[in-house]
C-alpha cells in the first residue's frame, strides 16, 4: 500500500506530539509492507526530498511570516501534491491535523486516491477553550482559528473518511460540522511497543512533578505553578516541577513571582525525556483542551500515574483513582490536593502506577498500525 501523509513539520526533527506519532506510525507501517511518503512544511531554505529510515520526506519551503507564510504554504501545497500524485500512484493520502487539510479540495477527481483526514482535535473546540482564557493573543487567535476551522470543515467535506484520535474528538467533529456518523471512526494514538525498554524506574528524593508543555497556555502551565505554590503554603511540601517546553519569559517571571521550584527545559532529546519519565513522581496535565495526550501514555509505560483535567480525551485515557487522578479544568486547588496525595502516599502511587502500566499496553503502536491498515484496506476494497 502506497501512503502519503501530510503533516505540519518534519516528524524526525520536532517535539510536537502529532508529528512524533506520525513518525512512529510510519515506521510501524513499513513493517506491514506499506510504502510511506511524508510531505511537510520545511524550516530549511532549500526545498528537499530525503529518505530517513526508508521513509521518503518532502520538505516544502515557504516564508516564515505569520499568516502570510501559512497562506503561501497552502498555495505551494497544491502544486506539490499535484506533482507527487502524477509521479507516484498513492493509494491513500492522509492529512494529520487541520493545517494542511485545505489541500483535499484541490486534488483533481480523476484518479484521486483515498482521502483520509486524521483529526487530532476539533478546531472549534480548541478555539473555544482559548478565546476565554487570554486577551494577549486574542486577535491573532481569531484569524488563525478562523482559517483552521475553515480548513477542517473543508477536510470533513472532501475526505472519504475521518479518523478521530478519541471519542471526544469524534463527538466534537460531529457536533461542529454535522459529520455523518458513518463517515467517522475512532482510532487512538499510540507509542512504540518498546518505549520504556532499557530505563529503570526510580523514586525521586523529593516529589518531582513532570509537565510537558508545547503550548503553555493550552497546557495549563499557570495552574501547575499555582498548585505548586498551594502545595508549599498549604501542605508544607518541598517539591519541584520539571516543565518540558519553551522557556517563555512570561511563565519564568510567573515562577519567580510565586517563589516555586520549577525548571523549564527546552530542546530535550528523547532519551533525556525518558529519563525524566522514569525518575519523576507523576505527570501533571492541567490542560484546558486535549484532543489526545501522548505523554499520559508515555508516563504510564514507566509506571507513573498522571493527574489530568476533565477535558477532551483525558477522561478516556485516565481512570480516576485507578490509573491516575482527574480534576476540574482551571482548578489549581484541586490539582494541588491530588499532587499532595500522590506525593505522600507511596503505596497508592505505586498501585496506580502499576495499573497505568497495564493500561498503556492498549496503546501499542503496532496495534494502532494494524487498525489503521485494516481501515485503509476496507475502504480500498469498498472502492
Amino acid at each position: 500500500m502506497n501512503i502519503l501523509f501530510l503533516v505540519q513539520a518534519d516528524p524526525f526533527e520536532t517535539i510536537a506530539g502529532t508529528e512524533i506519532f506520525v513518525k512512529d506510525l510510519s515506521l510501524e507501517l513499513l513493517k506491514l509492507d506499506c510504502n510511506i511518503h511524508i510531505l511537510y512544511s520545511s524550516t530549511s531554505h532549500i526545498q528537499q526530498t530525503v529518505c530517513k529510515q526508508n521513509i521518503t520526506l518532502h520538505g516544502l519551503t515557504h516564508r516564515r511570516i505569520w499568516l502570510i507564510g501559512g497562506l503561501q504554504y497552502n498555495l505551494k501545497l497544491k502544486g506539490a501534491l499535484a506533482r507527487l500524485l502524477n509521479k507516484c500512484k498513492f493509494d491513500v493520502v492522509g492529512c494529520h491535523g487541520a493545517g494542511q487539510a485545505y489541500a483535499f479540495s484541490k486534488i483533481k477527481k480523476s484518479n484521486r486516491p483515498l482521502l483520509l483526514y486524521h483529526a487530532h482535535d476539533c478546531m472549534v473546540s480548541e478555539y473555544s477553550c482559548r478565546k476565554n482564557i487570554s486577551a494577549k493573543y486574542r486577535l491573532a487567535d481569531f484569524f488563525r482559528y478562523k482559517i483552521l476551522i475553515d480548513m477542517e470543515e473543508s477536510a470533513c467535506t472532501h475526505a472519504n473518511l475521518i479518523i478521530a484520535n478519541s471519542y471526544a474528538t469524534r463527538k466534537a467533529l460531529q457536533e461542529s460540522y454535522a459529520v455523518p456518523r458513518e463517515k467517522i471512526r475512532t482510532i487512538y494514538l499510540g507509542i512504540p511497543d518498546d518505549y520504556a525498554n532499557g530505563f529503570k524506574t526510580i523514586e525521586p528524593e523529593i516529589p518531582t512533578f513532570l509537565h510537558i508543555a508545547t503550548n503553555h497556555e493550552r497546557k495549563g502551565t499557570r495552574y501547575l505553578l499555582e498548585a505548586m505554590r498551594i502545595l508549599r503554603e498549604k501542605h508544607q511540601i518541598n517539591s519541584k516541577a520539571l516543565i518540558v517546553g519553551k522557556k517563555d519569559p512570561y511563565y519564568i517571571h510567573m515562577t519567580e513571582q510565586m517563589g516555586v521550584n520549577a525548571s523549564f527545559i527546552d530542546h530535550l532529546p528523547e532519551a533525556m525525556l525518558k529519563k525524566l519519565y522514569a525518575s519523576c513522581t507523576c505527570l501533571v496535565v492541567p490542560s484546558l483542551r486535549e484532543g489526545f495526550c501522548l505523554p499520559v501514555i508515555e508516563a504510564a509505560s514507566f509506571e507513573k500515574p498522571s493527574i489530568v483535567t476533565d477535558t477532551g480525551s483525558l477522561p478516556e485515557l485516565v481512570s480516576d483513582r485507578e490509573t491516575g487522578f482527574i480534576v476540574n479544568v482551571c482548578d489549581a486547588s484541586g490539582l494541588a490536593d491530588k499532587m499532595y496525595l500522590v506525593a505522600v502516599d507511596g503505596n497508592l502511587r505505586r498501585k496506580i502506577g502499576t495499573n497505568a502500566k497495564k493500561r498503556s499496553q492498549l496503546f501499542k503502536i503496532s496495534t494502532i498500525a494494524r487498525k489503521t491498515v485494516s481501515t485503509y484496506s476496507s475502504l480500498l476494497l469498498g472502492n
